[in-house]
């Protein structure tokens, strides 16, 4: 809870870019998956009917982490009104997108020559990128 508290801390310039709240939203992803069997805008069709459910999915899970009283949560995940971040990733339907898979792969190659290596101190935990804003976060939990 404290770490999580601790994320939210420093937001990124533009509040919605923070790699946290998007965390956060795949957390969110993950319970729909749970609760539908597949994820949000896979039917890409009427993907837009997604959207609702995956906003409460949000919803259960800043209850869950405990933040939905915070006050950077609040104005970007829970804004009344505003479901950018259910729409966003609605839109994404679980796609791969090359650039950023081939720059995550980079980024775990090199962790792995840290490891091979024992000469830096590798990456610990969770690593989020953000290829929008291109801004990565990593979270210990």
């Amino acid at each position: 809870e404290e770490d999580w508290m601790m994320a939210t801390t420093d937001p990124h310039e533009v509040a919605e870019m923070t790699p946290f709240l998007w965390y956060m939203g795949f957390r969110a992803c993950q319970l729909f998956y749970e609760a539908h069997g597949q994820y949000p805008g896979v039917v890409l069709e009427n993907y837009e009917q997604d959207v609702a459910p995956l906003q409460e999915c949000i919803v259960k899970v800043a209850n869950a982490m405990k933040l939905s009283e915070n006050e950077l949560v609040q104005q970007t995940l829970l804004a009344a009104g505003d479901n950018k971040f259910a729409q966003e990733l609605t839109r994404y339907g679980q796609a791969e997108i090359h650039n950023i898979a081939s720059l995550i792969g980079g980024v775990a190659s090199q962790e792995a020559v840290k490891i091979i290596t024992g000469q830096y101190v590798p990456l610990n935990n969770t690593y989020v990128y953000n290829g929008i804003a291109s801004v990565a976060g990593v979270y210990q939990f």
